[in-house]
This record gives C-alpha cells, sequence and structure tokens, in this order.
C-alpha cells in the first residue's frame, strides 16, 4: 500500500521558481495574441503589453500575500478554501484546474504542428499520445526532474527569442511607428485586455507553495521576477515586429513567423519553429504540474475523490493525480472542439483570480491568517485586480460566457452531490 504524505518536500528555489512561472507565461501566446494586439492597436501595442503586465502584477501580488498566510499546494483552490470556503472555494479550483488540463491538450496539438515541420510523416494520435507520455512520465518521477527540464527549456527559449531579436533589430524602421496608436488609445487598452491572458502563468508558482524553500521570500520574488522578464520580452518582440512589418500587413495569428520570414527567410522559419517547440513543452509540463497539485489538495479535502491526494513514497509527487491529469490532457487533444473549451478555460482562470482578490480583503477583514508578505497599496490592490478580471471577462462573448457558465454549474452540480454524500 502506498503510503500517503501529508506535505510535499521542499526541494524548489528562487530560480527554480521563477522558471516555473516564466515559462508558463512565455507559451502559445508568443505566437498568437502579438499579431492580433498590433492589428487592434498599432505600434502602441507594446504599451498594451505594458499595461497588461502592470496588471497581472496586481493579481499577482495578492496571491502571494495569500500563498504566504497559507502555505500549502494548490493555487487558487486553498487560497479561496482556507478563507471564504464552501462553494467558493471549490469553484476557484475547479475552474482553475478545468483550465489548466484543457491548456495542456490544447498546447500538445500546438506542440504537434510545430514538431510536423521536422517529422512530417508522424501520425497526429501517435504524437499526441507520445508527447502526453513523455510529460506525464517526466512529472510522475519527480518536481526535481520537473524542475530541471524547465530550467533548462526556459532558459533556451529565453535565449533563443534574445537571438531573434538581435537579429531583427537592425532591420527595424522607425518610420513604421507612426502613426503610433493608430486607432486611438481605447483600443490600445482594449489589446491589453486580451493580453492579459497570456500573464496568468504567474499563479502556477502558488500551487507549488508547499516545494518551495522559505516561501515568505521566493513567492513575491519568484512572482515579481517572472511578470517583469516576461512583460520585457513581450514588448521586445512586440516593438521588433512593428519596427520591421507595418501594423496593417501583419498577419494576426502568423505575426512572429511573418516577421522571421521577412527578416532571415527559410532560416527564420527554422529558429521560430524551434521556439514554438519549446514554448509548447514548456506551457505542456508547467499546465501538468500546476493542475496536479491543484487536485491534490481538493482530494485532501475530499472535494475531489480523496486518492488524488496520494503521494508517491519515493518520487514524492502527487502521482495518481499526475497520471489522471495526463490521460485527460491526451483525450483533451483528441477533441475537435478543444479550441472552443481553451477560450472557456480563460473565463473560468480569470473568474478564479477574481475570487482571489476578493479572498485577499475577506482575509484581511474577516479571517486575520496573518501573511508573510502583504500586498502594498490596500484595499486598492485587491479591489483594482477584480475589477480587471471582471472588465476582461466582460470583453467575450455571448457563446463563450455560456460555455463558461456551464463548466462552473458542473462544478456546482458535483459540489452539491458530494456535500450531500458526506
Amino acid at each position: 500500500m502506498v503510503k500517503r504524505y501529508d506535505k510535499l518536500p521542499p526541494i524548489l528555489g528562487l530560480l527554480d521558481a521563477s522558471m516555473i512561472g516564466i515559462g508558463a507565461m512565455i507559451g502559445a501566446g508568443i505566437f498568437v495574441l502579438p499579431g492580433l494586439a498590433a492589428n487592434m492597436a498599432g505600434p502602441a501595442v507594446v504599451i498594451s503589453f505594458l499595461i497588461a503586465g502592470v496588471a497581472s502584477v496586481l493579481t499577482a501580488l495578492c496571491h502571494a500575500e495569500l500563498a504566504t498566510a497559507i502555505p500549502k499546494a494548490g493555487g487558487a483552490y486553498v487560497l479561496v478554501n482556507e478563507t471564504v470556503g464552501g462553494v467558493w472555494g471549490f469553484l476557484a479550483g475547479w475552474g482553475k484546474w478545468f483550465s489548466l488540463v484543457v491548456k495542456s491538450g490544447f498546447s500538445i496539438l500546438g506542440l504537434i504542428v510545430f514538431a510536423s515541420i521536422f517529422f512530417q510523416h508522424i501520425p497526429r494520435t501517435l504524437g499526441i499520445v507520445a508527447i502526453g507520455i513523455a510529460i506525464t512520465f517526466i512529472n510522475y518521477v519527480g518536481v526535481r526532474i520537473s524542475s530541471k527540464v524547465q530550467n533548462i527549456i526556459t532558459l533556451v527559449l529565453l535565449g533563443a527569442l534574445g537571438i531573434f531579436s538581435a537579429i531583427c533589430i537592425p532591420s527595424i524602421n522607425p518610420a513604421l511607428y507612426q502613426p503610433f496608436a493608430p486607432y486611438g488609445w481605447g483600443n490600445v487598452f482594449k489589446a491589453a485586455g486580451i493580453l492579459y491572458v497570456t500573464f496568468i502563468g504567474f499563479a502556477i508558482i502558488a500551487t507549488m507553495v508547499e516545494e518551495l524553500k522559505e516561501p515568505e521570500r521566493n513567492i513575491p520574488r519568484a512572482m515579481m521576477l517572472s511578470v517583469g522578464v516576461v512583460t520585457f520580452v513581450y514588448m521586445l518582440i512586440a516593438l521588433t515586429m512593428t519596427g520591421i512589418v507595418a501594423y496593417d500587413e501583419l498577419h494576426p495569428t502568423k505575426a512572429i513567423v511573418y516577421v522571421a520570414e521577412v527578416v532571415m527567410g527559410d532560416a527564420g522559419i527554422i529558429l521560430i519553429t524551434i521556439i514554438g517547440v519549446l514554448a509548447m513543452v514548456s506551457t505542456i509540463n508547467m499546465c501538468t504540474l500546476a493542475a496536479s497539485r491543484i487536485s491534490l489538495a481538493m482530494g485532501r479535502d475530499r472535494n475531489l475523490p480523496f486518492i488524488l491526494s496520494r503521494v508517491h513514497p519515493t518520487f514524492k509527487t502527487p502521482h495518481i493525480s499526475v497520471f489522471i491529469i495526463g490521460v485527460m490532457m491526451i483525450t483533451g487533444a483528441m477533441i475537435a472542439d478543444i479550441e472552443k473549451l481553451a477560450i472557456a478555460a480563460n473565463i473560468l482562470v480569470l473568474f478564479a483570480f477574481m475570487l482571489v482578490d476578493f479572498a485577499v480583503i475577506y482575509n484581511r477583514e474577516l479571517k486575520k491568517k496573518m501573511p508573510a508578505f502583504k500586498a502594498p497599496g490596500y484595499p486598492v490592490t485587491p479591489m483594482l485586480g477584480a475589477a480587471s478580471c471582471l472588465i476582461l471577462i466582460a470583453q467575450f462573448g455571448a457563446k463563450d460566457l455560456i460555455a463558461g457558465v456551464g463548466v462552473l454549474s458542473a462544478g456546482v452540480a458535483w459540489y452539491i452531490y458530494n456535500t450531500a454524500k458526506s
């Protein structure tokens, strides 16, 4: 019989936590969002990225405060459940867990697209299964291995993006930056709302709190460092793209690929393909890592089956959670409409973040769990964080909102059934 450990061992440092955050944020967004946002904001998209980065800091500070007050694995679920409790805590975990599983499946598809450039004859299904098994195995055998793999991937990814920028900068034509905000500053802020989604990976750091050394110091530092680095990288990429190709000529979903081809030809396509493969592997790995910690925490509290809380006696990982998530992400990658589920998943993440922002206020005023780190600017910081999440949710279309509500309703139904049963 596998022995259950109450806590996961603290073996990760500041660098590991920062690489986890950076790796989770620099993913599919680097290929889709810059071009889409540039079509809306023009060259001022660089300001849109800055606004999105600053806005994400608000919720990151709230996550850091609660995570140092409640140093347990599980991220948004634990942070809300340990303060507000009840169905709100469950929904925070349910929404974040669902979004991570869907995002991992969606990213497997993206990885298949990039990998097919080098391996054209591998069947799609075989590729999905092979990638899913590989990522599941890495997370099954230990967070130390997973984090080291993540560190290498993220550092190489940042280096590749640095090489791309260094090669492209000499080709920048400053004249293309005029007009700077051709569609008005309102569109600059609207583009920032779309870009905000790419910064939400910082929250994965909070799911790893039990496995971090000195969490009271490393959580806020890792979150701020990762958001800062990613904001700089995205601003640099946006500045490069709009200075090489006119903003109204950028493809909305293939902008960076087009720019690379313009500057470097076939070599640019190869470089971007390598970046794409690394980015997708990073995203899948981080989603699996975080989702397994959320189901571990929900299993501990019996909000999901208790077996999910089991920790392997040798590997010190939530191995059953990792295995089930691996099966689910492989299955999800084979679903034809996973793109629609991915959009709904973004709504659920924003909803969970909004609950965390409110939980900071609830904790300070009522629960009074003392955090080792306090978010500056209270109560403005959590209020602005919650407001930004609500505004972004309102930007989604009716069908996407209905899908998001549907997933939340399924969660409520399970919560009612599970509560009544126990």
